[in-house]
């Protein structure tokens, strides 16, 4: 008889937490649970600490969650105290909620905790709102699956049961194949957006879960509520490890996924968890069998056909790793057949539009020409970098469409442009108050600094950007930077070296560092360059090549260094924010700028790291003035500052858009 391999430890234990899910359901081992409003919180009723430590230790995790968790993304877990006194806690908001909305419902779950279980001397805790939750321990419980106590209610019946019940089934399976791939373990999505009823849905996870326990603890809240709700229009399902949530009306803020299934994929969720691992063991085994057959089928084709190939395999690659899918037909429509009215912008690889869903959820869609071999570089490019990372100053990439010949790109839509659109309206207003106040400027350098931080130094895999200027650096509703246009980014795995020499230059003209522009020697510092341009345009409100100026001024860059050795770096900041400026805010912009020209030094090795900027400009680090810039600005190739028309976020009825546009990519 032919041995049989033993099962997967993660399946056994994925299907032993769903039972234990269900016959724990309604009966709350070692915890009480009671409601206030829309709040629900369990304390722990087997036992009590009488230790003043204890009592320390757990307001002292509470107080620093409740400082911390919102600033730190919504989701911090941490531990004090030592032995038996040791306490742990963790705070989690909803994916789709602000700083602000985070910061405000932590204090109500601190207070109400603070009032119920630790005024009882509890060791344990938690409490559920619409917002967040809050917990509690004195065990360890990061990264552990936690399904044996559920918390459900219902929503009200929909009067389209029969068309809202198959979009809610399509919306949850959806969130429990989406939520464990993505990076915070939280996606907000709809089915059938167009039918007469569609069903929101919202899926987390606590992000330390691993991809596995996500899957169960989601697939156990979905029993909960089939159980509790029977059919009804919707429901909510919290777990210390996951919440789901579905009904027929948008619930939650920004912009949902279009919930589609892979084909075949629908019906079959009876079977759930106790076939799903197995198959993805024959599905390995298939995958192996097919490549072998494409590999020995690539070996006889000629060489001319081989790179298309390698091209479609790693699209169909990209694509399976990357974000949700959109069909041509809801884009054009979205679009009013890709009008010119709705053209935001014109680039070198395609045209932006703006879009609108049936919902009123507005998005950005970039239609990418793929006439090119660099425009379908970069469509790959974009899907792999933005679906692996994810920060408050990225733009966010919702999806994409892939059919023909077509290549689009979906995102989140951003109200107010671009850095670039901004400071040029302020350059041309006759307002002497400008729109970009010193503040906000200088909180949009911040962001667009953090952002690269991320990119460099916090990201699983670290990403060179290679084009940051204006028209890349988009705003939102209150003028937080978001970096945009991954498409010439450069990634590294975490055993490659990030200095490498590259005989494929690509990014803008007047923004790329000199050893990367001339000798292809490219570096995280390379960006930093970059950003030391954008900071000097930033504060002095112009391009950084105007031929319309005196000789001296014509090169921003230039004219910087030269007022710099003059003791004048005053004359460059923009006139309207000196006039609306104290002169203690001049001195911080004069620092900003001392802190761009750190960045532009001619060795890469001088410059700060991103990290570094940001405490600079935070006022956590001193500012070192450079002597020099170490290099002869004039006797570089004058192209190196040249720039024409080809920006892809600017206003294509607005011809004075050009003074901040955007070159085509350098050969």
């Amino acid at each position: 008889m032919a041995d049989h391999p033993p099962l997967s430890l993660d399946f056994v234990l994925a299907i032993a937490m769903i039972a234990i899910a269900a016959l724990a359901r309604g009966a709350h081992a070692q915890f009480t649970s009671n409601s206030t409003a829309n709040a629900t919180f369990s304390c722990s009723d087997a036992y009590t600490f009488t230790s003043r430590q204890m009592g320390a230790n757990i307001q002292t995790v509470l107080a620093t969650l409740l400082d911390q968790g919102p600033a730190a993304g919504g989701f911090k877990s941490m531990s004090s105290g030592n032995l038996g006194d040791t306490v742990y806690g963790l705070i989690q908001c909803r994916g789709d909620i602000t700083a602000q909305e985070c910061s405000s419902c932590a204090r109500s779950a601190f207070q109400l905790l603070n009032s119920t279980c630790v005024r009882n001397s509890t060791k344990g805790g938690r409490v559920y709102l619409d917002h967040c939750f809050l917990r509690y321990e004195d065990h360890f419980f990061s990264s552990t699956l936690d399904i044996v106590s559920s918390i459900a209610n219902c929503s009200t019946p929909s009067s389209s049961l029969a068309i809202f019940q198959p979009n809610s089934k399509t919306a949850l399976e959806f969130l429990e194949i989406r939520v464990p791939q993505s990076a915070r373990k939280y996606v907000a999505a709809v089915a059938g957006i167009e039918s007469a009823a569609p069903a929101y849905a919202l899926g987390q996870c606590v992000p330390d879960l691993s991809a596995a326990d996500c899957v169960a603890c989601l697939a156990a809240a979905e029993n909960v509520i089939a159980s509790t709700c029977r059919g009804g229009g919707g429901g909510v399902c919290y777990y210390a490890s996951c919440t789901l949530f579905f009904q027929g009306s948008k619930f939650f803020q920004g912009i949902a996924e279009n919930a589609t299934l892979p084909s075949g994929s629908k019906g079959k969720k009876t079977l759930g968890l106790a076939i799903g691992i197995p198959i993805a063991g024959v599905a390995a085994l298939l995958l192996l069998v097919l490549g072998y057959f494409i590999l020995k089928r690539r070996k006889k084709l000629p060489k001319k056909q081989e790179p298309a190939r390698e091209e479609f395999d790693e699209l169909q690659l990209t694509l399976h790793r990357g974000p949700v899918t959109f069909s041509y037909d809801l884009l054009r429509r979205a679009t009013e057949d890709f009008s010119d009215d709705k053209k935001l912008g014109e680039g070198g690889f395609g045209a932006v539009y703006k879009g609108t869903f049936g919902d009123g959820t507005e998005i950005a869609i970039k239609k990418l020409s793929v006439s090119s071999k660099q425009g379908e570089q970069q469509f790959l490019n974009e899907v792999k970098v933005i679906g692996s990372v994810q920060h408050r100053n990225l733009v966010r990439l919702l999806g994409c469409c892939v059919e023909g010949s077509e290549r689009l790109l979906v995102y989140e839509f951003l109200k107010n442009n671009s850095l670039e659109k901004a400071l040029l309206d302020d350059m041309l207003s006759e307002e002497e108050t400008p729109r970009l106040s010193l503040t906000t400027r200088y909180n949009i350098l911040l962001g667009t600094a953090r952002g690269l931080t991320y990119l460099h130094e916090d990201s699983q895999i670290r990403i060179v950007h290679r084009d940051i200027k204006p028209s890349n650096i988009l705003l939102d509703e209150t003028f937080e930077a978001k970096i945009s246009d991954f498409g010439l980014a450069r990634l590294y795995e975490e055993d490659e070296a990030t200095e490498i020499i590259t005989t494929k230059v690509a990014g803008t003209y007047g923004y790329m560092a000199p050893e990367y522009a001339f000798h292809g020697h490219l570096s995280e510092k390379a960006d930093v360059f970059t950003f030391g341009v954008v900071v000097l345009e930033t504060l002095a409100g112009r391009k950084n090549r105007d031929v319309t100026l005196p000789g001296p001024e014509q090169y921003l860059l230039e004219w910087a260094w030269q007022l710099h050795s003059d003791g004048l770096l005053a004359n460059l900041l923009d006139p309207k924010l000196v006039r609306s400026s104290s002169n203690e805010q001049e001195r911080t912009l004069v620092q900003a700028i001392h802190i761009a020209l750190m960045c532009t030094q001619a060795s890469p090795q001088d410059r700060p790291s991103m990290s570094h900027v940001v405490a600079m400009l935070s006022g956590h680090s001193n500012v070192n003035v450079p002597l020099s810039a170490t290099f002869d600005i004039q006797a570089m190739n004058p192209r190196f500052y040249s720039s024409s028309s080809n920006s892809a976020a600017s206003d294509p009825k607005n011809r004075r858009s050009k003074t901040f546009s955007t070159p085509p990519e350098p050969r």
